[in-house]
């Protein structure tokens, strides 16, 4: 006689199941470090185009000035609201980092034409991330708080 009510077994069972669960673990051990280390470097991106765009602005307003500006209001250049960088042009501040963080790093640089200063808190540690661009076009990061 043959059984009415046979099925065929269904579903995983609990070694195939610890199998998956382990490889998605390692996976993930591999995956979040280097996933925050982007994230940061994201984050970093913010100070780079700010600083170019202040640089572009001030080639722009020696073309009309003949000179350059020490000023982000008379040079017309605003920051992005929520930003994560204060910004500093020649002791004009403008962010949320206190400006006397910002004055305290850019002391120790020589004035060339002009120099635009950007540096924040970028991932809760307490190194604050320093970025700078002067006249020449010289965009460097004085401080790198991703290797820190």
């Amino acid at each position: 006689m043959t059984k009415l009510f046979a099925r065929a077994p269904n579903g995983f069972t609990l070694v195939e199941l610890m199998i998956v669960v382990a490889i998605i673990g390692i996976l993930a051990a591999i995956a979040i470090p280097n996933y925050f280390v982007y994230q940061t470097k994201a984050k970093q991106t913010e100070a780079s185009t700010s600083l170019k765009s202040v640089f572009t602005a001030e080639v722009s307003f020696f073309g009309e000035a003949n000179r350059y500006t020490a000023s982000f209001t008379e040079l017309g250049w605003v920051a992005e609201p929520n930003r994560r960088f204060t910004y500093d042009l020649g002791g004009t501040t403008t962010g949320r980092t206190p400006a006397s963080v910002c004055a305290a790093r850019v002391a120790g640089v020589a004035m060339v034409d002009f120099t635009a200063q950007a540096c924040g808190q970028i991932d809760g540690d307490p190194t604050i991330d320093d970025w700078i661009i002067d006249s020449s076009q010289v965009l460097s990061n004085r401080v790198n708080d991703v290797l820190q």
